[in-house]
């Protein structure tokens, strides 16, 4: 695809900049739109030295400033926060892309949640909420146990789990002070998973979305939830039979169609209920290190995919995913953690027998940011034999590793690689399929 110039809206929550360089240019020669963020700005003469570069300064300037550089064929975005903006400049230039009305639903929980009720594809009870004296009125509507969290944002920042009427009253105060300003909330129902020890009770479908079509390329298993809300991994495949594997597909499929998705790249949270599959979110973005896995199993980078389908290119299906079981795993900082001492036990980690990479994601001594927002500290890539070869290598890697923190006390505290939870079931299950578990 010589001479095809693909937009690249890039900002925090993306791909890693070379990363982005790497896969688009397979497919054509990118030039970069950097959002506003102090992490876009330091990127700047990173990425000039590599392509050609502009700055968002609304619709209209950007543009101008694009056709300065020479035509564009296509956009593309990895990054939740350049949604909005990216349809209002694919509108200007009249390229493909999310509309504004879909860029909205796909990045405000409230404007989603409406529109998939309008459809009859999610049922989860929501309400907005921007002061704290709306949260009774909110509560009666939604129940006992909720969620609530951003209505826009990323990364499980600021999403709590509310099982007590006080408990709720107390964090919505919190984290809605008096005289807030353009900050909201949103107060859901939360759905309950179906027991699924020793996997999460959710999945997520992996998506490339071309004229109007849905191509499902993965549904990815998952690892349970680390407190409140916060993930260490995924892998392919997901632990379900064919025909739920089909019924959640086509809820993904309305659900894309609900929200107006017509073109880009999409990962969506299914929650696996009593009562069946539902809808958690729909993202307009692929997966957080979903491209390592593409490359890695699928032999193609998503990021090519995504720019050729960008500029209106055929796009010839992607290959099933090869036999066996390939999985990402992360250790997370403590909610507590102000910063990272040291990083012990890599080279152990590294040697493990099924382990085709581990990469530190933060290099110790590091500040950290407090919170229950998910941070990961590394990145745990491999393949195994099955489901159970994969557990199994996860916790021998877990136990090699060691990492030292200052918290937010101020004391230091070594502890080590994040641990499976429901530790107990897992053991039992490995026993009794025969596999003891690591001593």
């Amino acid at each position: 695809m010589s001479g095809v110039r693909v937009a690249v809206l890039y900002d925090l929550g993306s791909a890693a900049p070379m990363e982005i360089v790497r896969g688009v240019g397979e497919a054509a020669d990118p030039v970069f739109v950097l959002g506003d963020s102090q992490h876009a700005r330091e990127m700047l003469p990173v990425l000039s030295e590599f392509c050609p570069v502009t700055v968002w300064d609304g619709p209209a300037p950007t543009a101008a400033a694009l056709r300065a550089l020479g035509p564009v064929d296509g956009m593309v975005t990895f990054s939740e926060r350049m949604l909005r903006p990216g349809s209002e400049l694919a509108a200007e230039l009249g390229l493909r892309f999310h509309s504004v009305d879909t860029a909205v639903r796909l990045t405000d929980k409230d404007a989603q949640r409406r529109a998939l009720l309008a459809a009859g594809v999610g049922s989860a009870r929501s309400r907005r909420i921007s002061r704290a004296d709306q949260y009774a009125g909110a509560l009666a509507e939604v129940g006992l146990p909720a969620v609530v969290k951003p209505t826009v944002g990323e990364g499980s920042r600021n999403t709590y789990r509310i099982d007590e009427v006080e408990q709720g009253r107390a964090l919505v105060c919190r984290l809605l002070p008096e005289g807030a300003d353009d900050v909201t909330y949103q107060l859901e129902e939360l759905l309950v998973g179906r027991e699924s020890d020793p996997f999460g009770d959710y999945v997520s479908v992996e998506s490339l979305v071309v004229d109007k079509v849905p191509r499902h390329f993965a549904v990815s298993g998952k690892f349970a939830l680390v407190t409140p809300f916060r993930e260490t991994g995924q892998f392919w495949p997901a632990p379900l039979p064919a025909a739920e594997l089909a019924e959640v597909e086509a809820l993904v499929d309305a659900a894309l169609a609900a929200l107006g998705v017509t073109h880009g790249l999409t990962h969506t949270e299914i929650k696996l209920t009593p009562q069946g599959p539902r809808i958690i979110e729909v993202n307009g973005r692929a997966g957080g290190f979903i491209n390592e896995l593409v490359r890695r199993c699928l032999g193609v980078d998503l990021m090519s995919v995504a720019a050729a389908a960008g500029a209106g290119a055929d796009i010839a299906a992607l290959p099933p995913v090869p036999p066996g079981v390939h999985y990402q795993f992360s250790s997370l900082a403590p909610p507590d953690a102000r910063a990272v001492r040291r990083i012990e036990g890599v080279a152990a980690a590294r040697k493990e027998p099924g382990v085709s990479s581990y990469r530190p994601l933060v290099h110790a001594p590091a500040p950290l940011s407090a919170g229950v927002a998910t941070q990961e500290l590394d990145l745990l890539c491999g393949s195994a034999r099955d489901h159970m070869d994969m557990f199994r290598t996860i916790h021998a890697v877990m136990r090699a590793l060691e990492f030292t923190f200052t918290t937010r006390a101020g004391a230091e505290e070594t502890v080590p690689g994040t641990a499976l939870p429901s530790a107990a079931s897992l053991e039992h299950w490995l026993t009794a399929e025969g596999l003891r578990p690591p001593s």
